[in-house]
């Protein structure tokens, strides 16, 4: 099964939650032709930006590459995935 744009993730997102590009672009804080370019020509999204339609998406970053099927986890949840992941690493290097 092929993987999912971040162009495919965004449009569907926007469709889930009823909204069109000029509304995205508002919540964003971006142009609204800047936003019809990365959904409809495909053109690379900059960091900043991403990190802009992710914030007004309410999704995590990684949801919007593709990297995560989770949209997006809480402060609490991150801080116990981070914990996890220290002490797994403690005991890979421990034994």
């Amino acid at each position: 099964m092929s993987k999912k744009s971040t162009y495919d993730i965004i449009k569907c997102l926007m469709e889930e939650q009823g909204i069109n590009r000029k509304i995205l672009a508002q919540k964003a804080g971006l142009n609204e032709n800047t936003v019809r370019g990365y959904i409809n020509s495909g053109n690379n999204i900059p960091l900043d930006s991403l990190i802009k339609i992710a914030d007004a998406l309410d999704v995590s970053i990684d949801y919007l590459l593709g990297r995560s099927s989770i949209k997006k986890i809480n402060n609490m949840e991150y801080l116990c995935l981070s914990i996890k992941k220290a002490v797994d690493n403690c005991f890979a290097k421990n034994g």
